[in-house]
């Protein structure tokens, strides 16, 4: 007797409940894996917003020689000595560093190298008495004017790199759009393009005023890195006191990375000039691998364990799905026998698959809105994002159920009608 299929599915519930039960639970530890490799490595599509190619940077380093700590009396002025003098031999190594035949151009950095985490983090607000009370959320970042070639960093408005390095000397600063205005739709900081031609002021330092010149990308911190605020880079000026300077970038003329490294390490005066030193010489491309190695590895994991569990319910929807094909050759014999053809059966198998899956699908999303609303697994995802990963979900388990019902099915469509319902 022929049977509608959804009278079919419903008259064995009892085998299809579990069944459900078992392709919710899979579903959704591939949509709760993929959740996570997702929101892991989603920022590493987003542009770096500089050129880490021919890069080289090196830490810089103060001696105490010439500071006497211990003389209290003069402690102050032997202070601002230190400084001045360790100011003046940073400029000489700047110098010996820019008039080397391989290098390209060189720049000092105050928290502006990319892949080097910093809290300095401070609202800018505008210096205007008529505007409201939101500020720009900012990472604040000093780097010498030439850094805008040693990392080639480009105006989102157009401008040139000499027109970028002449507003930093000119004291005027360039800010970043906020990358969390993709995800987080973030409505409680103003955008970069609100500070244009602006005075701004940062947090508590209402009589330290900046005028915004244009916009440039942020840098991020790290390929996977999901810099939630903007970023405000704000030109050194080399001639004054340079204190806190930590990093020096030198970008290489190409193809010149081995002779720099040559010369460097053979040049004393390219590695200490009395009281400053280089140590820790090595390319930015190295640091960013030494940044990301850990959510490289991460990603992998989550990639690996995504892999495994679709092995896994591959092979095990091919036992389950032979055992229920097996208990239907009778009934797939008598089609054949009414004229049904194999195409039809087939399509009537794997009908009743894809049907169980959307039910099961369903459930998944229901339990999967539950875990995300309450827990941070989705945290800045948009929600266009969270439906495509279980729709994604549902594709890759129904390619599994119907690649374990090919041969099966192919088995049972083959089998010659006599043989099939002889035990009948």
């Amino acid at each position: 007797m022929k049977r509608a299929l959804f009278t079919q599915i419903r008259n064995e519930w009892t085998d299809n409940l579990w069944l459900i039960i078992g392709l919710s639970i899979v579903s959704l530890a591939i949509w709760v894996f993929s959740l996570l490799l997702w929101n892991l490595v989603r920022p590493s599509f987003e542009t770096l917003g500089f050129d880490a190619d021919d890069v080289w940077v090196a830490t810089i380093n103060k001696q105490r020689a010439d500071f006497d700590i211990y003389d209290v009396e003069h402690l102050e002025e032997n202070i601002n000595n230190y400084n001045e003098k360790c100011s003046e031999d940073l400029r000489g190594l700047l110098r010996v560093i820019r008039n080397s035949p391989n290098v390209e151009a060189a720049a000092l950095a105050r928290n502006g190298m990319p892949y080097k985490m910093s809290g300095w983090w401070t609202g800018f607000w505008l210096d205007d008495p008529t505007a409201d009370s939101t500020s720009y959320n900012g990472n604040q970042r000093w780097v010498s004017p030439d850094m805008i070639r040693v990392l080639k960093i480009e105006s989102l408005t157009g401008k040139s790199s000499e027109e970028l390095e002449a507003m930093l000397r000119r004291g005027e600063v360039l800010v970043s759009p906020l990358l969390s205005r993709k995800y987080l739709r973030d409505t409680e900081t103003r955008d970069a393009e609100e500070l244009l031609g602006k005075v701004v002021y940062p947090s508590g330092a209402e009589d330290l005023k900046y005028r915004v010149a244009d916009m440039v990308p942020i840098m991020k911190r790290g390929d996977y890195d999901m810099t939630y605020g903007g970023q405000v880079l704000i030109g050194l000026d080399e001639n004054t006191r340079l204190s806190d300077i930590w990093d020096i970038a030198i970008r290489v003329k190409p193809g010149r990375g081995a002779a720099f490294k040559e010369e460097f390490n053979s040049t004393p005066d390219m590695q200490r000039q009395r009281n400053v030193m280089l140590s820790n010489l090595t390319t930015l491309e190295a640091r960013g691998d030494a940044v990301n190695r850990e959510s490289r590895v991460q990603a992998r994991l989550y990639t690996f364990v995504i892999i495994f569990l679709m092995v896994v319910i591959f092979l095990g929807f091919l036992g389950i799905f032979w055992f229920r094909v097996q208990q239907r050759v009778s009934e797939i014999a008598i089609r054949k026998v009414c004229g049904a053809k194999m195409g039809d059966i087939f399509r009537r198998i794997l009908g009743e698959g894809l049907i169980l899956l959307t039910i099961a699908t369903v459930l998944c999303g229901i339990i999967g809105w539950l875990i995300v609303r309450s827990t941070d697994l989705a945290d800045g995802m948009e929600t266009d994002s969270i439906i495509l990963m279980e729709c994604a979900t549902y594709v890759i388990v129904a390619i599994g159920i119907s690649l374990s019902l090919v041969y099966p099915a192919w088995r049972a469509m083959h089998m010659e009608p006599a043989i099939a319902i002889k035990a009948e």
